[in-house]
């Protein structure tokens, strides 16, 4: 047969001979989640290839911060509640905290957001945004576009990128069957704010 390479010489030359093990280049947040739910500390675990203890450290003070953890690795209730969704941990941890302010059908909205690239083609210049984040901003555009059912041409005609508003609705759509539905106690805005920085 015949190859044909997709890249230089220089890059072929330069190649490694393996790739990095995905357990070196991803965060582990999320494993070290999925292990304290199981009951399992990340040291007593045989791994193949070894985290860097760097990444193992990170990830335990980011879920600690989260407060899915606690200073044995345990999960806590909040930990368990942040497992029903689907989501890396921040976003999870977004979702659980706008359910409990009654904004949980918006947090879905905004985690999907947050975890697609960017719904808008061409972002407006700070001046022209709707208010000061640019979230609720995309919040707002998904909602016009989406409402009556998401139509990519309405969609398109509002600014969006159309691949990324469908699979923002497709996220939305797994994701709100699993929160419960509330009512804000105050300001939607004010508690969708305080949401997102519960995540991040």
């Amino acid at each position: 047969g015949r190859c044909v390479r997709l890249y230089t010489q220089h890059d072929h030359d330069t190649r490694p001979l393996q790739d990095v093990p995905e357990v070196r280049r991803l965060d582990l947040a999320d494993p070290l989640l999925l292990l304290a739910a199981s009951g399992v500390r990340v040291d007593e675990l045989g791994w193949l290839e070894p985290a860097l203890a760097a990444a193992v450290e990170a990830a335990r003070a980011l879920l600690g911060r989260l407060g899915a953890i606690d200073d044995r690795d345990g999960i806590t209730a909040l930990g368990r509640l942040m497992m029903r969704f689907p989501l890396h941990p921040r976003q999870a941890r977004l979702v659980v905290e706008a359910e409990a302010r009654g904004v949980g059908r918006e947090g879905c909205v905004v985690a999907a957001l947050i975890g697609e690239r960017d719904l808008v083609w061409q972002r407006p210049r700070r001046a022209e945004l709707n208010g000061d984040s640019d979230l609720l901003a995309d919040l707002d555009r998904f909602r016009e576009a989406s409402r009556g059912g998401l139509h990519p041409d309405r969609a398109r005609s509002l600014g969006l990128d159309v691949g990324a508003a469908l699979t923002i609705d497709r996220v939305r759509r797994q994701l709100e069957p699993l929160v419960e539905r509330g009512r804000p106690a105050g300001d939607p805005d004010v508690a969708l704010r305080q949401s997102i920085l519960a995540g991040y």
